[in-house]
């Protein structure tokens, strides 16, 4: 996926294969939205949009290393059977 691939899923909204979130503020709720996702074939969820207005905020460097960390931890400890990410 490139920049404007990604602008253009951003710019369409939040559908029930696309979600948005400004930060990761509860694994649990995370791992339920990764199970909704999973359960019907698939999906993706942004980090640092905001969801009501599709707002990009982004990322600073040492949250998205420790969000990439926390995301495989709870595909596979949160959801069961674990998933692919």
């Amino acid at each position: 996926m490139n920049a404007i691939d990604l602008l253009d899923i951003i710019n369409m909204g939040e559908t029930s294969r696309v979600q948005f979130k400004e930060r990761i503020s509860s694994p649990d709720a995370l791992a339920a939205e990764m199970t909704a996702m999973s359960n019907s074939l698939g999906g993706i969820i942004l980090l640092g949009v905001k969801d009501r207005t599709g707002e990009i905020i982004g990322l600073e460097y040492t949250e998205l290393q420790r969000y990439n960390n926390q995301i495989g931890n709870i595909a596979t400890d949160k959801v069961k059977p674990g998933i692919y990410v």
